[in-house]
């Protein structure tokens, strides 16, 4: 292995460890909104970005892998999506950075699409296909929900950012426990042809589970306003 490829390669395991690490310690940590929990959310998401920077420099200089490409650019903007938006909480409040991060997204998430389908024109790596179509229109989804929520004039739930940053920000660390998974996959799973149940399941029971707790504290709010 080149020492280039070597030290790019430690520095994203080190930074995938401290993000999943950091990540479940922001779940179970107490104090929401206070210093704590605010350093150690910084800390993931610079964790997040050498996790994605490494990746991305892998990919182009030394092993390029369309797919695992779109799991960073995935996670990446999950993470920077929901970061920035403590920032732009207020109708009219989005910046050029976050116009030019969801279109970035947008154009990903086109991109995989289209990945998907000319691998399934050419009837080759059908499960690819399919996992490349799934997680491309998720990142379209995710863009396209941005910049609707960009241009909206007024927001029907004034904690609506609470939610998005909760689901934006569990959604990146699912997409890490994901990469982590697939990489680890020999052990984890030693039948090849169960290797798709990796790639999918993070996603369909984190998304659940996300899916309810933003529920509970949506019920939450409610009942204090009542």
């Amino acid at each position: 292995m080149h020492p280039v490829h070597e030290a790019l390669t430690w520095i994203h395991i080190i930074s995938g460890g401290s993000m999943l690490l950091l990540g479940m310690v922001l779940i179970v940590l107490p104090g929401k909104g206070m210093l704590r929990h605010k350093q150690a959310g910084r800390a993931f998401a610079v964790s997040t970005a050498l996790v994605v920077l490494t990746a991305l420099l892998v990919i182009a200089f030394f092993r390029f892998s369309p797919f695992l490409l779109a799991i960073a650019v995935l996670s990446a903007y999950m993470c920077f999506s929901g970061y920035r938006v403590f920032s732009r909480k207020r109708p009219g409040t989005a910046r050029t950075g976050d116009w030019m991060g969801a279109v970035m997204a947008l154009l990903s998430g086109l991109a995989l699409i289209g990945y998907g389908c000319w691998l399934l024109s050419a009837t080759v790596a059908v499960v690819l296909a399919i996992l490349s179509l799934v997680f491309g229109a998720f990142l379209l989804l995710l863009a396209y929900r941005d910049i609707r929520d960009f241009r909206k004039a007024e927001y029907s739930d004034n904690m609506w950012w609470w939610y998005h940053h909760m689901s934006s920000m569990l959604g990146a660390w699912l997409a890490a426990l994901t990469a982590f998974l697939v990489q680890n996959g020999d052990w984890l799973l030693p039948n090849v042809n169960l290797g798709w149940i990796l790639w999918v399941a993070p996603g369909v029971i984190g998304g659940i589970a996300i899916a309810v707790w933003v529920g509970k504290y949506r019920k939450k709010f409610q009942t204090r306003r009542r």
